[in-house]
């Protein structure tokens, strides 16, 4: 890959529900050109930014989480 380029991973859609689950994912951010990491739900046509980490965090593994859920059926989408 070159500079510039980006990854999208996008989730297999969620059935919507009237509760809130967790979304709970693992993430490496190294070196000194990483960028920002986006995590986005997907309703409809409509993405909304849940979660952000920009630049480097170190040669180490992380856990996130986020809640997600719409009554609606949702996506998440990583870039």
């Amino acid at each position: 890959r070159k500079t510039g380029d980006k990854a999208r991973l996008v989730s297999p859609q969620f059935n919507g529900t009237a509760s809130t689950n967790c979304f709970t994912f693992w993430y490496h951010m190294y070196g000194t050109s990483i960028g920002t990491l986006n995590l986005y739900q997907k309703v409809g046509r409509t993405e909304t930014l849940i979660w952000t980490q920009s630049g480097n965090k170190g040669n180490s593994w992380f856990s996130g989480q986020v809640a997600v859920g719409n009554v609606a059926n949702y996506w998440v989408n990583i870039t």
